[in-house]
């Protein structure tokens, strides 16, 4: 159980500073936003804010006492929530972006994708050693 809830902090962790820099790439690096042709800075910052906020509750939840699943399984919701709503960016296409910002969509999809199973897995492990 330990061995399980260590290894789920530690990607809960570093889920956490995954999204962390991301959001303030999307805030702050207005070079990176013009490279991938998104043509705003808008969109990018009210993302880069959101993640920001999704960075600090993961922190928080990774950081408490007891693992909470309930909690854990809304981070995994929101990143499969991620994952479909980058999907639906690379087939739909709403935007004229440039090669670089459907690369990036794909790459962070597909991170945030294997954060997800991941953290899935080992709350099933951490459940299941517990009896919980």
């Amino acid at each position: 159980m330990q061995a399980n809830q260590k290894k789920l902090r530690k990607v809960l962790r570093i889920n956490a500073s995954f999204s962390t820099i991301s959001g303030l790439l999307l805030i702050f690096d207005k070079p990176l936003i013009d490279k991938m042709g998104i043509g705003n800075y808008t969109t990018p910052m009210i993302i880069g804010i959101g993640l920001l906020i999704f960075a600090a509750s993961i922190f928080f939840y990774a950081s408490r006492k007891t693992i909470r699943p309930k909690e854990i399984k809304s981070v995994i919701v929101q990143d499969l929530a991620w994952v479909i709503g980058s999907i639906a960016v690379l087939i739909i296409r709403p935007w004229a972006l440039e090669s670089l910002g459907y690369l990036l969509i794909a790459a962070i999809m597909v991170v945030v994708g294997v954060f997800g199973v991941l953290q899935h897995r080992l709350l099933v492990s951490a459940k299941s050693s517990t009896g919980n």
